[in-house]
């Protein structure tokens, strides 16, 4: 699924694919009689990005310090767009067990393009924050759990539970519309460059 098109839209639906990998496919499909069983990786891949980054940013620390089912190590790749679970001893339920918890996560998450806030010249807002804006950013982001995700065409997105994003994000949205506000040149008296 794509992110929003237009400004303010939210993307309500979204996919989890929880695709096996081919060696936990195998894996799972082999029953074996032997008591020691090896460990499963599980592979699960959550799209859109953004959702994986709220899951990384808020979920992933969780179930990496708390996970509801033994397993060695729970990590994510951003590049390829999964979570990984591994160690999971229980081969024959693992990839159904965990592909529940993440699904369940994710249809929390839904994600609210803010639209195009470059400045006059493509200069990225991501650009513009000072370093006691960042930190702003970063603590509104924890108090929220609300993510912001800047995207290399200029959109910026807000990924949470909807709930938040309609009641709790107005710090976050104040934060960006100055920053945005300031990077356009429309501080100060200047007028925008055209």
């Amino acid at each position: 699924m794509e992110s929003p098109d237009s400004p303010g839209q939210i993307a309500s639906s979204s996919t989890v694919d929880c695709t096996r990998t081919s060696d936990t496919a195998a894996a799972a499909a082999t029953t074996t009689s032997t008591t020691a069983t090896t460990a499963a990786a599980v592979e699960l891949d959550v799209s859109p990005a953004e959702k994986l980054q709220h899951l990384v940013a808020f979920l992933i620390p969780t179930l990496q310090k708390r996970p509801p089912f033994p397993c060695s190590s729970v990590d994510f790749d951003i590049e390829r767009g999964v979570v990984i679970i591994s160690g999971d001893t229980d081969r024959a339920t693992a990839w159904e067990r965990w592909s529940k918890v993440v699904e369940k996560e994710c249809k929390k998450i839904v994600v609210e393009d803010l639209g195009k806030m470059d400045g006059h010249e493509g200069v990225l807002l991501n650009t513009a924050f000072s370093e006691a804006g960042w930190e702003k950013m970063a603590k509104h982001e924890l108090e929220e759990k609300i993510k912001v995700v800047f995207r290399k065409d200029g959109h910026v997105l807000l990924v949470g539970a909807k709930a938040k994003l309609e009641k709790k994000a107005v710090p976050i949205r104040t934060l960006l519309g100055h920053f945005h506000w300031r990077l356009s040149g429309q501080y100060q008296g200047q007028a925008p460059a055209m």
